[in-house]
């Protein structure tokens, strides 16, 4: 009975995996796309404007055929428009410093394409306290340290809230409230 059911699995397998063709010379729809990244934050000089074109489905990525760089690239932020300017994979602006409250309009040319992005960088929030924990474990892998950290806000209508941990070499945390 053993015999049998070996038997019948290796049959299985070999007429599984034997159904097997190669295919090439598919050509998948493609049209090429814009695809821009880029995060404003208050009080920051808005300098990492990434701007790739999207490639065929089936090639290989190489960032430096993704990469657009010669597009018209501006920013608007209700007073002024400004131009950036390609540098070390990204666009940037040498003057233009994201502020809390305004609305930016981005606007992309590049060979008969454009793309549009309207963005609103909220005001800072205040956390009125910060509470946290350490506790050491032992697990799996050793010694570890569990952080559990509680604050008390009051929330803002149409604002984001982003927290983070940031570890220095020496494994110690500072805490990024933003």
């Amino acid at each position: 009975m053993k015999q049998k059911k070996s038997l019948i699995v290796l049959l299985l397998s070999v007429i599984l995996f034997s159904c097997e063709e190669t295919i090439t010379d598919v050509e998948l729809p493609y049209v090429e796309q814009l695809v821009v990244s880029c995060v404003l934050e208050n009080g920051d000089l808005v300098d990492s404007l990434r701007l790739e074109r999207t490639l065929p489905p089936l090639e290989h990525y190489d960032e430096d055929k993704a990469l657009v760089k010669d597009a018209k690239v501006q920013i608007n932020d209700g007073d002024s428009t400004y131009d950036l300017f390609y540098s070390d994979g990204y666009y940037r602006t040498s003057n233009l410093i994201a502020q809390a409250g305004k609305t930016y309009k981005l606007n992309v040319e590049w060979k008969g394409k454009k793309a549009t992005a309207t963005t609103f960088v909220p005001n800072p929030v205040e956390i009125p306290k910060i509470e946290f924990e350490i506790r050491k474990t032992t697990g799996q892998w050793g010694e570890a340290y569990e952080v559990n950290v509680f604050s008390m806000i009051k929330p803002v209508k149409n604002v984001v809230y982003n927290s983070g941990v940031l570890n220095n070499s020496q494994g110690h945390g500072s805490y990024d409230f933003f």
